[in-house]
């Protein structure tokens, strides 16, 4: 009679017993060693499986399991096994409540930082359309790039945004750093010191346009006996950009001076415009110049029979 009573009781208990499976746990990293970061896109979770009475696992506060790994004295390592620890493993112990811990695998690396210079990147356009952006200034030029080495290494540049479209003449603005790899993708686990850029962008009114008779220049003389006999020009006029200020001060173009000396025969030189200050030729930067030669001895027809 006794001892089937213990059976009975044997059995009840056993059959009162579960297991209880929390999933997607976030593992928090502790003590780790300055100088050393984890690497891993995103957060690390895991699944724990809690074995004991029934009733004492439906008490269990979810929010309350909270898996660690510690680690204390690590090196920089590859997919290193780390044992996950819970601070309630003690408490439950005490309820009857047993819990089937496991190990994770972690990389950890040396942080590095380098310095990276800042590129302005636009979007949108100006809202007036008498303006044109010429560049911008940036404060700072570089920031430095800090986090786990291979991420380090990942980052090709450090970019602001400037949105065209809110820009007015004089303006400054700040925006925040990103950091981009090879692909112009974000790269992740890394942070640039200072986080965000000052921009001052240089807006100006748009240059006019003007056409310019082309002037040609020369310096010395044919040889002796010759002399110039026309000028061929092409393009005779060029199209010229600038304030309209300047503009409205001029109506030709010079060119570099040609050199004449000693010529005894025609010639076509190609050669630079000379633009005035604050004017600048639209399309092309050189011409054509055809310099015919003749000479001045040439003999004269007889006279009379």
């Amino acid at each position: 009679m006794i001892l089937s009573l213990i059976l009975w009781l044997v059995v009840q208990l056993q059959a009162a017993q579960g297991t209880k499976t929390l999933a997607n746990l976030v593992v928090d990293v502790r003590n780790i060693p300055g100088g050393l970061a984890v690497v891993g896109d995103g957060l690390r979770t895991i699944s724990l499986n809690a074995k004991g009475p029934a009733e004492a696992l439906d008490r269990i506060p979810t929010d309350d399991v909270r898996p660690y790994v510690d680690l204390t004295g690590a090196r920089a390592s590859t997919s290193r096994s780390y044992p996950v620890r819970l601070d309630r493993v003690g408490s439950d112990k005490n309820r009857g409540i047993t819990w089937d811990l496991r190990q994770i695998k972690l990389d950890i690396e040396k942080v590095i930082s380098a310095d990276v210079g800042v590129s302005v990147e636009t979007t949108g356009a100006l809202p007036a359309d008498n303006l044109v952006y010429q560049g911008a200034t940036k404060e700072p030029g570089r920031v430095t790039v800090t986090g786990p080495e291979s991420r380090v290494k990942q980052v090709r540049r450090a970019r602001v945004l400037l949105d065209l479209s809110k820009v007015t003449r004089g303006m400054a603005v700040t925006d925040k750093v990103d950091l981009l790899d090879s692909d112009d993708y974000p790269v992740a686990e890394v942070t640039a010191q200072p986080s965000v850029v000052t921009i001052r962008p240089e807006v100006n009114p748009a240059p006019q346009s003007k056409s310019l008779v082309v002037v040609p220049q020369y310096r010395g003389q044919p040889a002796f006996g010759y002399s110039v006999a026309r000028v061929d020009v092409s393009p005779a006029s060029v199209a010229a950009t600038g304030m309209s200020e300047a503009l409205a001060r001029v109506s030709t173009i010079p060119t570099w001076p040609i050199d004449l000396t000693g010529l005894r025969d025609s010639r076509t030189f190609v050669v630079r415009l000379n633009p005035p200050a604050n004017i600048q030729p639209a399309h092309t930067r050189t011409v054509s110049v055809t310099v015919t030669i003749e000479s001045a001895l040439a003999p004269r027809p007889p006279i009379g029979p």
